[in-house]
């Protein structure tokens, strides 16, 4: 509920600095790697840090610089048909979420059970990892998704903010305490300037009818010309004729 902080500088310290102790010494002797996974989103949106995080590792300053880009598209009937998830009458918040929902729909319907790892519809029965033919059934569906195109129904947004973080990375000083468990976050805009793509109809409405209008006022109006001049000659011809019959007659 608390309103985003206004940036007013940019650079290294003008942002959000952290310092953070990752408690490396209470981590279960499996685990692998040793971090926190930091992700990077718009305000308005969920992290979702599973498919847009990264991970930074103890005993070192990162550095995070941040450019901005927006992008803007265009709903149906144009091509994008995009979709504005933040609409309350939209089941989903966003476009990964929707494609997650899907699909663990095609997994229910598959294999009568959905995949514990996509943490949605959790209404519905999950599937047992232990069980070799609901792993290799979970499978079948992701190889069919992934080779027969576009399945999932899940337009891009209408609305969308790209971060384009940049990472670099320090050694902390040999002499910081906690080095093995502790890091040190910095996460700043490199530049205030945004970029914005903006789709844009080639006509709105009253232009393609204003333009329509002309085009059919020019064509008719070249159609006139030619149907008065086409007479013009049908007449003089007649009168021609007429002329000749005459003088025949005589």
């Amino acid at each position: 509920g608390k309103e985003p902080e206004p940036i007013l500088e940019v650079g290294a310290g003008s942002g959000l600095i952290l310092k953070l102790n990752l408690e490396t010494d209470k981590y279960a002797s499996i685990t692998h790697t040793k971090g926190a996974i930091i992700t990077i989103h718009n305000p308005e949106e969920i992290p979702n840090p599973e498919e847009n995080g990264f991970i930074v590792s103890p005993g070192y300053e990162t550095s995070i610089s941040l450019r901005q880009t927006v992008v803007r598209r265009l709903p149906a009937p144009y091509k994008d048909r995009c979709l504005n998830y933040k609409s309350k009458a939209n089941e989903y918040s966003n476009k990964n979420e929707c494609i997650r929902s899907c699909v663990q729909d095609h997994n229910f319907e598959k294999c009568r059970c959905i995949d514990p790892t996509l943490v949605i519809k959790r209404n519905k029965k999950i599937c047992n990892l232990k069980n070799m033919t609901k792993i290799c059934c979970l499978d079948e569906v992701l190889k069919y998704l992934t080779y027969n195109g576009p399945v999932c129904d899940c337009p891009l947004p209408c609305n969308s903010v790209h971060y384009n973080e940049k990472v670099s990375k320090a050694l902390l000083p040999r002499t910081h305490p906690g080095k093995t468990s502790s890091m040190k976050l910095n996460v700043f805009y490199s530049s205030l300037e945004r970029q914005v793509y903006e789709y844009r109809p080639k006509f709105d409405f009253p232009e393609f009818l204003s333009y329509l209008a002309n085009m059919l006022g020019l064509w008719l109006g070249l159609s006139l010309v030619a149907v008065f001049e086409l007479f013009e000659k049908l007449l003089i011809c007649a009168k021609y004729l007429a002329k000749v019959r005459k003088l025949c007659v005589k």
